[in-house]
């Protein structure tokens, strides 16, 4: 079973330091695809038109970018993805805002304010992702009570719940877990954090 470190969906994780009267401002984000990546970093730009660098990196599987938008050759970019690889990260966006405030670093300190900033952007604990099914089931009434104790049972997760006749429902549950109950109408794998 495949599994990686990311962050909560839908969270911003951020953080701001301060060095040598520049401000930097770090943001990151959970990602499924390399646009959901660069729509962030677009977002940032959109957001933050005023400063002077707005690098980033990002991981998504097998594609890694990164990019010192005018800082220094590798002292920005590189070093943010060297984070986030050094945490086992996968599947994130990290975006660095540079607000320059006249007094220049110098490649070393620069390099080690990036790395910092993305740290401590990164410093609450990652959260486990791991490769699951989503279930579109169509089941019966006494099959739902079996099915809601083996919900509470294995921490699986079901909703969308809709009561006719019958009841359809969505279920999320890892790889391994076999579905024996109802007619699974569809079944997408997909990667989950079961720990929410």
């Amino acid at each position: 079973m495949k599994k990686f470190l990311s962050i909560p969906e839908n969270e911003i994780w951020s953080t701001v330091i301060e060095a040598s009267k520049s401000r930097f401002l770090g943001f990151s984000k959970h990602i499924n695809t390399e646009e959901d990546a660069k729509l962030f970093i677009q977002n940032k730009k959109n957001e933050f038109k005023e400063a002077k660098h707005i690098c980033f990196a990002y991981s998504c599987g097998s594609v890694k970018r990164f990019s010192d938008d005018g800082e220094p050759s590798g002292t920005a970019g590189k070093p943010m993805l060297d984070v986030v690889n050094k945490m086992n990260l996968d599947f994130i966006v990290l975006v660095i805002v540079r607000y320059f405030g006249g007094i220049k670093l110098g490649a070393g300190p620069l390099l080690r304010t990036y790395s910092n900033c993305a740290k401590q952007t990164l410093s609450k604990t990652p959260c486990v992702w791991e490769e699951a099914y989503k279930y579109n089931i169509k089941i019966d009434f006494k099959e739902y009570q079996t099915l809601q104790s083996i919900v509470q049972k294995n921490q699986l997760v079901m909703f969308d719940i809709v009561f006719s006749n019958y009841i359809t429902l969505t279920l999320i549950a890892p790889e391994n877990f076999v579905i024996n109950l109802g007619e699974i109408i569809s079944k997408e794998k997909i990667f989950f954090n079961f720990k929410r």
